[in-house]
């Protein structure tokens, strides 16, 4: 099992709002997956969920995830619109349970989840959705889990305010979600 441990700052961030929500302020050293064959949990289908991959030897992702999502299934072609990245983060905030929450995300990030939440919907002009290569974790991604994984990747810059005045005021607080669409579904794989 991986494990890892929630480190909370002001919950009046961006970043610590992603924390407490999807736990993904864990750190410290590589993440291993677990030697145990995968097996999709009950309700969730294999070929939605299947086995994250291993990251690049030598490269570590950590905190944005443990694993490279499985390109079993990825699609192209459709780019994710605002309205579902909002509906993905917000499903992330509420406080409705693990299942919940794994239902938006993929096998990759569901050891870096909690279970807990804020409760209030994220505003939607805090929100801009672009290409993961132009992120500023592109380059890591890729070399973690490869060009194609990142190609096939959205970046969802998620601000403490609206995104037009927060780069200049808060680039620091900025959160960043990265979302794969599989068999019609758009998961989050990693965060920051």
């Amino acid at each position: 099992m991986w494990t890892c441990t929630l480190k909370l700052a002001s919950a009046t961030t961006a970043i610590a709002v992603l924390s407490l929500v999807i736990g993904a302020a864990c750190g410290g050293g590589e993440t291993q997956p677990p030697s145990t064959p995968w097996v999709a949990p009950p309700g969730f289908q294999a070929e939605i969920y299947p086995p994250p991959l291993p990251v690049a030897e030598g490269v570590n992702i950590s905190p944005l995830s443990v694993g490279c999502p499985n390109p079993a299934g990825l699609e192209r072609g459709r780019e994710l619109d605002l309205g579902t990245a909002l509906e993905v983060l917000n499903t992330l905030l509420r406080p409705d349970g693990l299942d919940a929450k794994r239902r938006v995300t993929d096998p990759a990030f569901w050891p870096l989840l909690s279970s807990e939440g804020q409760g209030a919907p994220w505003p939607r002009d805090w929100l801009e959705v672009h290409p993961a290569s132009a992120s500023p974790y592109g380059d890591l991604l890729a070399n973690g889990c490869g060009k194609q994984t990142l190609e096939l990747t959205s970046w969802v810059k998620v601000c403490p305010g609206p995104c037009k005045e927060s780069e200049g005021t808060a680039p620091a607080r900025i959160g960043h979600l990265f979302l794969i669409r599989r068999e019609g579904h758009w998961l989050l794989w990693a965060a920051r």
